[in-house]
């Protein structure tokens, strides 16, 4: 029997932009604990294995707390002789396929984990207990140079070795999935029918917050998902990990186990013009009823009203109300519709960071030489594909 644990999208050391440097500190501190479950519980259970399938931190150069933190508890795992295998996600990679530049390159370096910090060439590893079972792994790292849906990655992977053997064969990846991926999104995306194509019996695979398992023919996903809910638009999401077990060359059990997560809450609130009530208090009074100490709360302020309406909503009081009511408190106003404002107001399209981003790009364009506009062109995409998956994943914190 062999009894593994994986998880993915850890998301250490995540910024978040609207946070105090206290709340940033404690917010921290949940994302830590989350991913200190996983590893309790892989300790606890005597797993054999532990995989960590990409976006373990939120950014290539984390603070030496991260690291410190994860050193430790890869530590943990090695002293109670669980074998730690990982790859690079989206957000802790660069654009540089160096392996070296990886944060988890340091685990490896120190002996803690084995890396798979390659992009398209696989080196799988026979992984053996008690010299009778075995189950051959290998993975990949995100390659930051795709940027759109095409071309799938693994139809870019290099298959040197045999992978034949009568045991169990897993893939780690950290990709969104075509089959759940955003419409929307603009951003590498695998197959089904590359998964079924490729000699594996078992993916897990990084990248999409919402946790999954599911069969695809005769092989298994796996889809772990977030361990802690990292923006607004995933509150309902579980948040967790896989526990699952090989018996005689065969996947015996998937078992989801939650982590604690902290709370998160989205409300709405509708705003009429004929209301006679003041606008604030009617916020307020909603605040307060689905307020909680440690939860991340946000309000969204709906419906069609005037100006005069919308310079009567104290945004100052309501914050104030909203933050000392909660752990952290955002006010979302982008759904109300004013519908006197004057047409000479600037739009807010004008104002977007995409538009301030090509301007510069334009500018920068013109005043370069022509062996620069190549690499200009290429930096303005990555950008603007960086920005469009921003979005994707509701950054609203």
């Amino acid at each position: 029997m062999i009894k593994i644990v994986v998880t993915s999208d850890n998301h250490l050391n995540k910024f978040y932009k609207k946070m105090n440097p206290e709340q940033l500190r404690k917010r921290r501190e949940f994302l830590r604990r989350a991913f200190k479950e996983v590893v309790d519980f892989a300790i606890n259970e005597k797993v054999d294995l532990f995989f960590q399938a990409g976006d373990l931190f939120d950014m290539p150069n984390p603070r030496n707390i991260e690291l410190i933190f994860v050193m430790e508890q890869f530590a943990h795992l090695k002293e109670n002789g669980i074998d730690v295998f990982t790859v690079a996600g989206t957000h802790d990679s660069l654009i540089s396929a160096d392996e070296d530049s990886y944060p988890i390159r340091i685990f490896e370096k120190a002996g803690f984990v084995k890396a798979f910090t390659k992009l398209q060439e696989l080196e799988p590893v026979i992984w053996e207990k008690n010299g009778s079972e075995k189950v051959l792994i290998s993975g990949i790292s995100t390659d930051m140079r795709l940027r759109d849906r095409e071309p799938d990655p693994l139809q870019l992977l290099k298959l040197k070795n045999s992978y034949d053997g009568d045991f169990i064969k897993i893939l780690l990846l950290h990709y969104s999935v075509e089959k759940f991926a955003h419409p929307k999104a603009r951003e590498p995306q695998i197959k089904e029918s590359s998964l079924n194509q490729l000699p594996f019996d078992l993916y897990i695979i990084g990248h999409l917050h919402t946790n999954r398992h599911y069969d695809l023919s005769n092989k298994k996903v796996i889809i772990p998902g977030a361990t802690e809910r990292v923006n607004f638009g995933e509150e309902e999401n579980d948040t967790g990990f896989y526990f699952i077990v090989i018996e005689k060359n065969k996947v015996s059990k998937v078992e989801y186990i939650k982590t604690n997560s902290q709370p998160m809450k989205s409300i709405e609130v509708i705003i009429e013009n004929k209301t006679t009530e003041d606008p604030t208090e009617i916020i307020i009074n909603e605040i307060k009823k689905q307020s909680s100490k440690e939860q991340l709360l946000r309000c969204i302020l709906k419906g069609k009203i005037s100006s005069d309406l919308f310079t009567q909503i104290n945004r100052e009081k309501i914050l104030d109300v909203g933050n000392n009511l909660n752990f952290f408190f955002d006010l979302d106003t982008q759904n109300l519709d004013i519908y006197d404002l004057s047409t000479t107001t600037i739009s807010s399209e004008d104002l977007s960071i995409r538009k301030v981003l090509e301007t510069i790009h334009n500018e920068l364009l013109s005043q370069s030489q022509e062996q620069d506009k190549e690499i200009l062109k290429e930096s303005y995409e990555w950008v603007s594909s960086f920005l469009e998956k921003s979005d994707n994943f509701g950054d609203l914190l």
